[in-house]
């Protein structure tokens, strides 16, 4: 895992060509939080770990453990 270190406003850039690039703003550093843009192509697709491990676990007919959903409610709240 690369591990960087960057300052509000700062970016990284990910892929070589223009039409590859992934590109991450640090927006905002609040706290804990960091806010974060992502800029890519519209048919890039971009998750959040917990809810693409929550589909994937689903997917497979796997019971949530208890807990999970409320979990989810948080961070939904969180992000209003």
């Amino acid at each position: 895992m690369l591990v960087l270190t960057r300052k509000s406003e700062e970016k990284i850039v990910i892929g070589k060509d223009e039409e590859d690039e992934i590109i991450i703003t640090i927006l905002k550093i609040q706290g804990d939080k960091v806010s974060i843009g992502i800029k890519a192509k519209k048919d890039t697709p971009i998750y959040r770990h917990e809810l693409l491990s929550r589909q994937e676990l689903l997917k497979k007919g796997k019971p949530l453990r208890k807990g999970d959903e409320d979990k989810e409610k948080e961070n939904e709240e969180d992000e209003q």
